[in-house]
């Protein structure tokens, strides 16, 4: 993908996670550039799943580049304010599990937001949620997203 716009997108799921509002990647191998990603939303309403990656959700055996784009104002939607749930939300503008690469270079991630209610919820990792998989960021500014600007709790990440 080169030279594009990918908004106004919305996952909706009510009996399970909800992921990649505007970029679903899945076992892919995928150069993404000069993208704006904006303005995707993700929305889970099921009592113990979650919310995963609105603007871009990346999974399985993938190598992804992420070059000279822009990623803001996407959002992650969990729950609803009349029902308890256990799940939650994750990396609103990129979320990351593959067995594989990410590189992320010369790219924005700011201003997604993570829209959680009920109790027994984290909102986690507002602009990046890194499960597994290598990833390396190169001159990313990751500003102003909700919770944790980045979160990594699996896999291997390099910034410079």
């Amino acid at each position: 993908f080169n030279n594009g716009l990918i908004n106004n997108n919305n996952a909706i799921s009510s009996d399970s996670d909800a992921m990649g509002g505007g970029l679903f990647l899945n076992n892919s191998e995928a150069i993404l550039s000069n993208l704006i990603i904006k303005e995707n939303s993700i929305e889970s309403n099921s009592i113990a799943n979650t919310s995963k990656g609105a603007g871009i959700y990346v999974n399985g055996a993938s190598d992804i580049e992420i070059i000279n784009s822009v990623i803001y104002d996407n959002k992650g939607f969990y729950g609803d304010s009349l029902t308890v749930h256990s799940g939650s939300a994750y990396g609103s503008g990129l979320y990351i599990d593959v067995d594989g690469n990410v590189l992320v270079k010369h790219t924005e991630i700011s201003s997604n937001k993570l829209y959680i209610d009920g109790n027994d919820r984290s909102e986690t990792g507002g602009g990046v949620y890194i499960e597994n998989g290598n990833t390396e960021f190169i001159n990313v500014s990751i500003i102003s997203n909700d919770g944790e600007g980045l979160v990594a709790i699996g896999g291997q990440t390099d910034t410079t």
